[in-house]
């Protein structure tokens, strides 16, 4: 399962396509959610997924430096902390439902595991709601600005009979066209003078004077 959260850690978009074994990157450039990005269906402007360096730098997609100056540091610490909460809605997923403790049966089948994950993700975003309600009006103000994507119901046949290939990652051979296509697409706004959404987000971070935090530990 791959999952696409919002900043509560909500689940907006899960995908359960392929083995667990797959790459994230070819697990995404199969997605619909991809789909959808690419044909520009689904994020308002100003708004970015955020995403490892599993993934390739976009106009949609905004990845860390690989390794830069300080400034790009900083810029990845802030990139990190937006990520994280990718993380911890996966962790509060599993901790609040035992269920996905251990392996489901595979008896289940793709279709009645799909809809229990979906089921899960659906619940998991309720109760996160219900806490939202309990807090300040004037954060609820802020948080409907947000304009924060539901997690759609699956239709029939979005619902997998079963797993795609791509259990080996060197399955992902497939997709190294897709990754070129996106390079070159940064390479023609480079020599346009077009600025990707990474480098204005970074100079965001370095107007404002932000800094990746030094433990106290380490002075």
């Amino acid at each position: 399962m791959t999952g696409t959260v919002d900043d509560q850690r909500r689940f907006i978009d899960i995908d359960i396509s392929h083995p667990g074994a797959t790459s994230d990157y070819l697990a995404f450039a199969t997605s619909s959610l991809h789909r959808k990005l690419e044909q520009g269906l689904l994020l308002s402007p100003g708004k970015y997924l955020f995403g490892d360096n599993a993934y390739v730098n976009t106009m949609y997609m905004v990845t860390p430096y690989r390794q830069g100056d300080v400034l790009e540091d900083n810029y990845n610490f802030y990139h990190s902390q937006l990520r994280i909460n990718v993380e911890c809605a996966f962790g509060m997923l599993v901790k609040r439902w035992a269920i996905l403790r251990h392996p489901l049966p595979s008896a289940m089948g793709l279709n009645k595991i799909t809809s229990l994950t979906m089921a899960l993700c659906k619940l998991h975003n309720f109760l996160i709601d219900q806490r939202i309600e309990r807090m300040t009006s004037t954060d609820m103000a802020h948080l409907r600005r947000g304009q924060n994507i539901s997690l759609q119901q699956h239709e029939d046949d979005d619902v997998p009979n079963e797993l795609l290939h791509g259990g080996e990652h060197f399955d992902d051979v497939g997709t190294n066209e897709i990754r070129r296509e996106n390079y070159r697409r940064n390479r023609i706004a480079t020599q346009n003078n077009e600025r990707l959404p990474r480098d204005v987000l970074k100079d965001d971070v370095t107007n404002q004077g932000l800094v990746r935090p030094t433990p106290r530990n380490w002075e």
